[in-house]
């Protein structure tokens, strides 16, 4: 077996050797370099998650604060967010306060989120008590 491989290695041109020999040693540079910085990665991971799951937690604030009006059955578009009310209902007006979440979130995932100007919000409410 060891003379398979050394006369493999004497068959060999050298720059597929120096190629081979250079290629193995930025590979193990990177993967240490990776190791060393998964912790970094981690923890920036994990604050802008938190962050972004207290900015919508918040919502229910926006939700409990807005104004309710009466729906019949149909499409609605308030403040660039589309509503469809699928049976005549009273509905509370979401759209500022999904707009100001979407304005937070994007700020915290450097507009790493989809445009929420287009975000089609489907609805089917009970009467409100």
């Amino acid at each position: 077996m060891i003379t398979i491989v050394t006369s493999f290695l004497k068959k060999t041109p050298p720059s597929l050797k120096l190629f081979t020999f250079f290629f193995m040693i930025l590979s193990s540079i990177y993967f240490i370099y990776n190791i060393y910085n998964i912790d970094k990665i981690h923890s920036k991971y994990d604050t802008i998650l938190n962050e972004t799951y207290s900015v919508a937690r918040r919502f229910s604030s926006f939700y409990n604060n807005t104004n309710t009006i009466t729906l019949n059955k149909g499409q609605y578009l308030f403040n660039g967010v589309s509503v469809v009310v699928n049976t005549h209902t009273n509905a509370k007006i979401l759209s500022t306060g999904m707009n100001e979440l979407g304005k937070k979130i994007n700020q915290l995932t450097d507009n790493n989120i989809p445009d929420y100007h287009y975000l089609t919000a489907t609805v089917k409410l009970s009467p409100i008590l």
